[in-house]
């Protein structure tokens, strides 16, 4: 069975991690799947090509611009993945590719929040109508979290389903116990732009000047890095704040005592940071937004919050700073939880799913775990 997995830029966010992570296990369980990217090769696909997988860019530099090569996309579609193409978000690409002749199946991975493409430029009632158009052309459409497939019940897909994402788990994580009145580092790690409540972080950070062992790691980088740093400044708090720039999440959450998650945006669909730190025996602090209240238990492997709310976030770091029997009650809850969502255990459901797809296309809801 071969499959192609389609991705719009050569960028690094969640979704690109998981979507990597899943085409090289199927790979693994014997599915020929491989990359057909939309933009320019970069670092993303140079990496999965030096690994073996087939790996295919039409070079465009704005992913909608494929509309302007469209037999050229179909061509590229048919010839990596014959059997099934794999689209982000569904969309417009769905009825392309059938109108313009593709014979495979055609799967969706919903990431973001249902109808609303941001990625694309398409908003409100605007991209919820075209996603609802182009969802009659989809064979599967997989939900990566419950959150997301309550949204999809006024999809026309074929079939639905969802499944979690998955993590690669670290092979031999160290996880650093706080000492009492020791440095207590809080990480965040995402793209450093609006919509990830980093600013939420910094502003927490303001609230805790009677704590001067808490710092705050922000790990990534973005548009918004300037301003952030002028807001550290303002709030009197830049000597407790380090702007890290990009890095693995094993060295973003390695020496770090808490994952923060504070997204206040309906694209975020999962949360992989979050889960990522987990792995590295981290609790974490996170919004009750998308699939996050689906793995971060409030009270149990970390607390849960509403968007926005310094407050509560700085309180939540407060009880983990000073009781650091809460913090470890909770880290050995979030490593056990990391390892529902082991990414060996999604691909192999992945696998199930595309098998059954490609093999009889019937017409049912599919509920994964």
């Amino acid at each position: 069975m071969k499959v192609a997995f389609l991705q719009w830029h050569d960028s690094i966010g969640g979704a690109e991690i998981m979507t990597s992570s899943l085409i090289r296990h199927l790979r693994q369980l014997e599915v020929d799947a491989g990359l057909l990217l939309v933009g320019v090769a970069g670092e993303y696909a140079t990496s999965l090509e030096q690994s073996g997988v087939p790996t295919v860019a039409l070079g465009h530099a704005r992913g909608r611009s494929a509309l302007t090569s469209p037999v050229s996309f179909v061509k590229a579609a048919t010839a990596l993945g014959p059997d099934a193409v794999v689209l982000p978000d569904g969309g417009f690409l769905a009825p392309l590719l059938r109108v313009l002749g593709y014979k495979g199946k055609i799967v969706s991975i919903e990431h973001g929040s249902v109808g609303v493409q941001e990625s694309r430029g398409i908003k409100g009632p605007l991209g919820q109508l075209e996603w609802k158009f182009s969802s009659r052309f989809l064979d599967l459409q997989i939900a990566v979290s419950r959150d997301k497939f309550e949204q999809m019940r006024v999809s026309r897909a074929a079939q639905k389903a969802f499944v979690h994402n998955g993590i690669e788990l670290p092979e031999d994580p160290v996880r650093q116990v706080p000492e009492p009145g020791g440095e207590f580092t809080c990480a965040t790690l995402s793209r450093v732009v609006e919509g990830k409540g980093i600013e939420v972080a910094i502003r927490a950070m303001s609230r805790l000047s009677d704590l001067p062992q808490v710092k705050l790691a922000i790990c990534g980088d973005g548009e918004m890095r300037r301003a952030l740093e002028d807001l550290a400044a303002r709030l009197g708090v830049s000597a407790r704040v380090e702007f890290v720039g990009w890095t693995t999440s094993s060295q973003a959450w390695t020496g770090a005592s808490v994952g923060l998650s504070l997204s206040d945006t309906l694209i975020e669909g999962f949360g992989m940071s979050a889960m990522e730190a987990m792995s590295f025996g981290l609790p974490v602090i996170a919004t009750r937004n998308g699939a996050l209240p689906e793995f971060v238990r409030s009270g149990e492997n970390g607390f849960l919050v509403e968007p926005r709310d310094d407050v509560a976030v700085a309180s939540a770091i407060r009880r983990y700073a000073t009781d650091l029997d809460l913090w470890t009650r909770h880290s050995d809850c979030a490593t056990s939880t990391s390892h529902e969502f082991d990414i060996r255990k999604v691909a192999a459901k992945y696998r199930e799913l595309l098998v059954s797809v490609c093999a009889t296309g019937s017409t049912h809801e599919t509920h994964g775990g």
